[in-house]
């Protein structure tokens, strides 16, 4: 599989597909759906204390040069959350 942004993707479309998956899931349960919607820098900063656990678990650690290269996908994301829990509200 060929990623736009990113690239080929070396592993089958399955394990993909679960990565995504179990990575949709630990975004959306980044901040409590009952709380108020969180603000840019609470979201940015659990996305990045979630990317270092997930790092360390694969073997890997944040280093500045993980953290240069992640830095402006970790600000997109952290934006589209917030945007999707102040949707929410705002939907009831």
């Amino acid at each position: 599989m060929l990623l736009g942004h990113f690239g080929r993707y070396a592993r089958d479309c399955v394990s993909l597909s679960e990565r995504l998956c179990d990575e949709v899931e630990a975004f959306a349960a980044l901040w409590p759906a009952t709380s108020p919607p969180p603000t840019l820098e609470q979201v940015r900063a659990r996305l990045v204390e979630h990317v270092r656990c997930d790092l360390e678990r694969r073997g890997s650690s944040w280093n500045p040069s993980v953290e240069r290269e992640l830095t402006e996908h970790l600000d997109v994301s952290a934006q589209g959350i917030v945007d999707y829990y102040e949707r929410r509200l705002r939907s009831g």
